[in-house]
């Protein structure tokens, strides 16, 4: 869940090197990692300047100065969002990042996310449960990656 038990909140200058750590970690090469993190230019300046009009729903997220992330178990995910694969692969590995934008008002009710967030990433891997397979060229691997955005003003 996203929440204070579960996620980590980081600055929004933190989260692109926190998710190229993490991803690392996962396995995603250079490439994917760069692809994953800046999909829609979600933590980047730029974002700031694309995302500065009314009624864009995505602004909300600009204006906060932290943000939440938590990486959903794949067996969860697995459970949701059905991934049906013919041939059917060796090793499917998805990862999927709920996310969301917390003003500095609120960080005071995440305090024990913030704390999270200085742990070692490799506690990701643990609660993903990803196969050990997963970087095995040997096999025929697929992966999925995507993130979704928790557009709620409740933090």
């Amino acid at each position: 869940e996203l929440d204070d038990l579960h996620a980590v909140v980081l600055s929004r200058e933190s989260v692109a090197p926190y998710l190229n750590r993490v991803l690392r970690t996962v396995g995603l090469e250079a490439e994917e990692r760069a692809c994953f993190i800046s999909y829609g230019h979600l933590f980047s300046q730029e974002f700031v300047h694309l995302t500065d009009r009314p009624k864009n729903n995505l602004s909300s997220l600009v204006a906060k100065s932290y943000v939440a992330l938590v990486f959903v178990p794949q067996a969860l995910y697995d459970r949701q969002a059905p991934l049906k694969i013919q041939p059917t692969p060796d090793v499917v590995t998805r990862i999927l990042m709920l996310y969301k934008g917390v003003p500095a008002t609120h960080i005071g009710r995440w305090r024990n996310a913030v704390k999270r967030a200085e742990e070692s990433v490799q506690r990701w891997i643990d609660i993903i449960d990803l196969d050990v397979r997963r970087n095995d060229e040997t096999l025929c691997r697929v992966w999925q990656w995507e993130s979704l955005w928790y557009p709620s003003d409740e933090c």
